[in-house]
């Protein structure tokens, strides 16, 4: 399966899980430039903003290990950027990655929330 449809899909999933831990979503796919956040959400138990990269494979690997420092590098960029734009800078906020494998028919199997990532 195309990369670009197992990635859009996998955020979808993620939005989905967000809800359902009560995180209200505020925007998805937010670019600065060339960087991107996928999700970017707000934990309505302790009103933190949340920025989340999402991270799936249509294989048993480890999703997480393509967290890679240069992933990393750009949605630190991009999150300034959004802080910087947003006038969010005294808001409380972190870095989670949301990371899930797909079968064959792109149904979710396996799915871990890792929090403050950075």
């Amino acid at each position: 399966m195309k990369t670009d449809i197992v990635g859009t899909l996998a955020e979808e999933y993620a939005h989905d899980y967000l809800r359902a831990c009560d995180f209200d979503v505020l925007r998805r796919n937010w670019f600065q430039g060339k960087d991107e956040i996928d999700i970017i959400a707000r934990d309505l138990d302790t009103n933190a903003l949340i920025f989340v990269e999402v991270k799936a494979l249509q294989s048993k690997r480890d999703p997480l290990d393509n967290f890679s420092p240069h992933k990393e590098h750009c949605l630190s960029r991009a999150i300034e950027g959004y802080l910087d734009r947003n006038k969010l800078w005294d808001d409380e906020f972190r870095v989670d990655v949301i990371t899930m494998n797909l079968d064959r028919d792109m149904c979710v199997y396996d799915i871990n929330h890792y929090e403050d990532v950075i």
